[in-house]
């Protein structure tokens, strides 16, 4: 456990934090049940100021129409965090117009795709795709949550992403293909594309990854890839190897 960052720090001890990549899930199940104390004491501190509170996990948005207002929530619900041992990190504290949360987020081109039927939807598939693209075009999504990778994520569990307009469908594959989105995807996400791409680029894309377990030395990654290889029926003897090594050292 002390060693789950290798990805970022390499092998430098880590002594703070839960890991966010194979147990991803317990950061979440823990906030949840420590956090629900600190809820209710926020929820009524926002009610009494007819503001409004919102937590995923341990990310929190407090809404209020006045800038001023906000500040001095902020203020309080600082204090009570460090009452409870944790604490604001200052680095991640955003004041921003609801407007800008909105596009950050993205919210209004996921509701493309709400509902299930959706994604059968080539239309909506295709308006998704483009706005994605869009972005990228723009701003390269810097200024999108997480680069935008849950826009590509949300895409590549489309059933009409297949039938969309080519050229959009191969630079949609390519940041599918790029080393960054490749080595953060889950065994799912590497299915998914395996199954878009051509029978001739197949075997190309798993080269591809065995490249990148060679260069990589953060071990979920390989074990995402094994999971893929296993249940796809590939030869995983390489991803294997190089577990076995990084476990050695």
């Amino acid at each position: 456990m002390n060693y789950w960052n290798r990805n970022t720090n390499l092998y430098n001890k880590q002594t703070v934090g839960i890991p966010q990549d194979a147990m991803g899930d317990c950061s979440r199940i823990l906030a949840n049940f420590y956090l629900q104390p600190y809820d209710k004491i926020v929820y009524e501190l926002c009610k009494q100021n007819k503001c409004k509170y919102l937590r995923y996990a341990d990310d929190q948005f407090l809404f209020a129409e006045d800038k001023n207002k906000l500040h001095i929530l902020i203020f309080k619900v600082s204090k009570k965090l460090n009452s409870l041992g944790l604490s604001v990190n200052q680095k991640k504290v955003k004041v921003r117009t609801t407007e800008d949360l909105i596009n950050d987020r993205s919210f209004k081109i996921f509701d493309l795709l709400k509902e299930g039927r959706d994604r059968k939807d080539k239309k909506k598939v295709e308006q998704f795709v483009d706005y994605y693209l869009d972005l990228l075009d723009k701003s390269g999504l810097v200024n999108i949550k997480d680069n935008g990778t849950p826009l590509l994520n949300k895409a590549l569990f489309c059933q009409a992403l297949k039938s969309i307009d080519f050229s959009k469908k191969t630079k949609l594959m390519s940041c599918y293909l790029d080393d960054e989105y490749l080595k953060n995807a889950r065994a799912i996400h590497l299915e998914k594309i395996y199954k878009l791409l051509n029978k001739n680029y197949r075997q190309e894309f798993i080269k591809k990854l065995n490249t990148l377990s060679r260069k990589l030395i953060h071990n979920a990654f390989h074990y995402e890839l094994l999971n893929f290889y296993e249940k796809n029926a590939i030869d995983s003897r390489l991803v294997l190897k190089r577990i076995k090594k990084l476990s050695n050292i």
